[in-house]
């Protein structure tokens, strides 16, 4: 059970995360509209995500949400490739991106 500064911590962090999140769409936005961005508000912007770093619970959030995107695409690719050869890919057929390494391995298997 989590205690009471544990949950503050929580909710601490995912208001700040949220925070920055939608600072990152109007950015997003505006830079789809062509419009320039201030020098400050590319500071703040910058001061925000290296924020997010510094606080142990969204840097780990952050760290797992990359790893599990990282396997959705690995996922995604062996579907994929499964589809393209009407069978199961061999371990070499899935290049060293699908592999499962992290792109360590070279593709020695």
């Amino acid at each position: 059970m989590l205690k009471r500064n544990e949950v503050a911590a929580d909710e601490e962090a995912t208001t700040q995360y949220e925070r920055f999140m939608e600072k990152h769409q109007a950015i997003e936005e505006k830079e789809r509209q062509t419009i320039e961005l201030l020098a400050s508000e590319i500071q703040v912007y910058e001061e925000e995500e290296r924020a997010l770093y510094d606080h142990p619970l969204i840097r780990r959030f952050i760290y797992a949400q990359r790893e599990f995107s990282q396997l959705r695409q690995q996922i995604s690719h062996y579907f994929t490739k499964s589809l393209e050869l009407n069978r199961l890919p061999e371990s070499t057929e899935l290049g060293k991106e699908a592999c499962g390494c992290g792109g360590s391995c070279s593709g020695n298997h």
